[in-house]
């Protein structure tokens, strides 16, 4: 049996499992699974099965198909993943491995 590719449902799921308090109100984002294009954010496009930390001093965590975005403490939004149709909101159409902040 061939299991479907998981890809941004991994980071949002493990982000709401591992998030780990790191000040009032703020968490560090671990993820872990398929990593294609850069979702997991960790600089890499290595699929993980071991959670790695993405981010700290994050709020809110959000994925999508193939990219992922979160914002921080201090209210700015970070993204990365695919980015083929401009997703990212980054003004580009450049996939990113690492995060790139967008407001």
């Amino acid at each position: 049996m061939r299991f479907p590719r998981v890809s941004l449902f991994s980071i949002l799921f493990f982000a709401l499992s591992f998030l780990k308090a790191t000040a009032a109100g703020s968490y560090a984002v671990w993820a872990t699974g398929f990593n294609s294009d850069g979702q997991l954010g960790d600089g890499t496009t290595i699929s993980r099965i071991t959670p790695v930390q993405v981010a700290s001093g994050v709020t809110t965590v959000s994925a999508g198909y193939r990219h992922s975005l979160y914002v921080k403490t201090d209210g700015t939004l970070w993204a990365m993943g695919n980015n083929s149709f401009g997703q990212l909101g980054d003004g580009t159409t450049i996939s990113r491995i690492t995060p790139v902040q967008v407001a």
